[in-house]
This record gives C-alpha cells, sequence and structure tokens, in this order.
C-alpha cells in the first residue's frame, strides 16, 4: 500500500498502519523523495482511535464514495460515526439521508482493542462530524477529545507525502498511532529522539521494561542513547498495540 503522511502519520491501521520500511542513518546528508500528489481517497481513508482522540488521514476530501478505514488503538473500546454537520446549512446541503429526521448518520459496531473496520458511504459536499458515539464507565468518549470535522468539497487538496529526510541525529516522529520510521536501524553509540506530534499521550517503553519515558504529551521529546548492538522493541504504555522496532548495529 503506498506510503501517505498524515497530519497525523494515524498514518495507521491493520496493514494502512503498518509500520513504515526500515530506515537507516546514514549521517548528516539529507534524502529527499518525490511522491506525486495523491487523492486521500483511494483505497481507503485511514482513521486511528484511542484515549482520547481520534484522528483521519485527511480533514478534507472531495465528494463521493469513500471507504472508512478505522483502527481502535486504544485500550478501550471505541466506535466510529460520520453524520453531517450540526449547522443547518451542513443539513441542508447533504439533504436527509438517515439517522434521524434531517442528518444523515452511518457507524461502525463498537470495536475492541486493535480491532478494524470499513465504513463505506456516498457524501455530497458539506461538513461532516467525525467521533467516537461510546458512552460508557469512562464517560461520553466524544466529550472527551474525540471528535473532528471533516470538509467534503469539490476542490479539497489531493495529499503529498512529505519527504522523509534522514537526520544526523536519528528521530523517530509520534503520529496518527504510529512511530515512525519502523524498524529504524542506528549505529552503537547513537541517541535516539522521539517526539511526539500527536494530540494523545504517548510513551516510549521498552517491551523487556529496560526504559521507559513518561507520558508524552504534544511536542514533547524523549531521548536516550544506545551502545548495546541489538534489536529492541518498545511500545506505547498509553497505547498497547502501538509498537515499533530500534536496530542497533
Amino acid at each position: 500500500m503506498r506510503t501517505r503522511q498524515f497530519l497525523f502519520v494515524f498514518a495507521v491501521v491493520a496493514a494502512a498502519l503498518a509500520a513504515a520500511a526500515g530506515a537507516s542513518v546514514l549521517g548528516p546528508a539529507a534524502r529527499t523523495a518525490v511522491a506525486a500528489p495523491v487523492d486521500p481517497r483511494a483505497g481507503g481513508l485511514v482513521v486511528a482511535m484511542g484515549e482520547w482522540t481520534l484522528v483521519a488521514e485527511a480533514s478534507a476530501i472531495r465528494p463521493g464514495k469513500v471507504t472508512f478505514v478505522v483502527t481502535n488503538l486504544g485500550k478501550f473500546g471505541h466506535g466510529f460515526r460520520i453524520r453531517s454537520g450540526s449547522r443547518p446549512e451542513d443539513r441542508k446541503t447533504q439533504g436527509r439521508q438517515g439517522g434521524g429526521k434531517d442528518r444523515f448518520e452511518a457507524r461502525t459496531r463498537v470495536l475492541a482493542p486493535g480491532e478494524s473496520a470499513r465504513l463505506t458511504v456516498d457524501l455530497p459536499a458539506g461538513a461532516y462530524d467525525i467521533e467516537c458515539f461510546v458512552e460508557d464507565l469512562h464517560g461520553d468518549h466524544e466529550a472527551r477529545g474525540m471528535r473532528a470535522v471533516l470538509q467534503v468539497r469539490a476542490n479539497a487538496p489531493f495529499v503529498t507525502p512529505k519527504p522523509k529526510p534522514t537526520p544526523a541525529r536519528p528521530v523517530v516522529e509520534i503520529e496518527a498511532f504510529k512511530y515512525s520510521p519502523s524498524p529504524f536501524t542506528v549505529t552503537r553509540g547513537a541517541t535516539v529522539k522521539w517526539i511526539n506530534r500527536d494530540a494523545a499521550k504517548h510513551t516510549v517503553s521498552a517491551l523487556n521494561g529496560s526504559f521507559t519515558s513518561k507520558e508524552l504529551t504534544k511536542g514533547q521529546a524523549y531521548a536516550r542513547r544506545f551502545v548495546r548492538a541489538g534489536t529492541v522493541t518498545y511500545l506505547c504504555a498509553v497505547h498497547p498495540t502501538m509498537k515499533a522496532k530500534l536496530i542497533v548495529r
């Protein structure tokens, strides 16, 4: 499946959320890749859900049929819902397509942690609320922050994947509930820096318990030096389905 840039990487759902291909630290010279713009609807519009945020691959798409590829990367059950915007002009533009007297609505089932689902709808132009509809002992998931707005318009831009230069200092970005790149290869003695780009909190925690960061809020970073050769598997303690590998040579 093609490489895409989210805002959020959420890149992130089953095969669509599989870790990016392995990368190596080659030194201060940066590599650049030229990628053609792509329609974010092609192959499915990726949506990642977790405590307590929801991230879509694109914030605007063109009208027509779209399949949402939704993955629950949290520790609790979550369900995806799309419905026409709450503004009267949105409901008028989108028409009466179900989900109430004058509001279009479609949803997945409640997804267990690690589960994925696909939902196909045909969307006319307008603004749509995308959110988690679950209300349980943890509260109203939408009210806790699991919501966003999807704009559907004829002039919505295609997505141009950003070039991924390899910096002199190894950097792993946490975005859309994914560590990128992974697996990541560094030389012994390298200091690796992780930066959280998500609204959700994440950690960098070794699977064997040898190290862990604190919970990183958006924009915060964690760094660690690796002096022994080997493969390090790590995960997010907040969202345990988020796993990645670091190879030290």
